[in-house]
């Protein structure tokens, strides 16, 4: 007789856009230690009531301000809503980038500091 106290129960397989947030958020999170490590800082933006505003704000030594895009490695898209923003944002003067992994961020970061 199985002793159903001790039975491992089934685990669902996560769905296909739990798993592509968790991609994203594993860039995300590196975005964050990699602007860390450099002394800056990485902003969290959450407007509310405007669609489309980019992921992060970036503040880097030496006065440099990029707004980012986090996507997922694959099959992430950018919105309409999102590239409005964009060009809005480049307009005011602003730099903006999409990265979708590791190495878009050390390039976006080697460009706006020395190290």
């Amino acid at each position: 007789m199985l002793d159903t106290a001790f039975a491992t129960p089934a685990v669902p397989k996560p769905s296909r856009m739990v798993r592509a947030r968790t991609r994203e958020r594993s860039i995300e999170l590196y975005l964050v230690h990699a602007v860390t490590a450099r002394q800056g800082l990485a902003i969290k933006l959450d407007p509310v009531n405007k669609r489309g505003a980019p992921d992060r704000l970036v503040l880097l030594p030496g006065g440099r301000v990029v707004f980012i895009e986090v996507k997922r490695p694959h099959g992430g898209r950018v919105s309409k809503h999102q590239r409005a923003w964009q060009r809005k944002l480049e307009r005011l003067g602003f730099e903006t980038a999409i990265v979708r992994n590791k190495d878009e961020i050390d390039d976006l970061l080697a460009r706006n500091t020395s190290e």
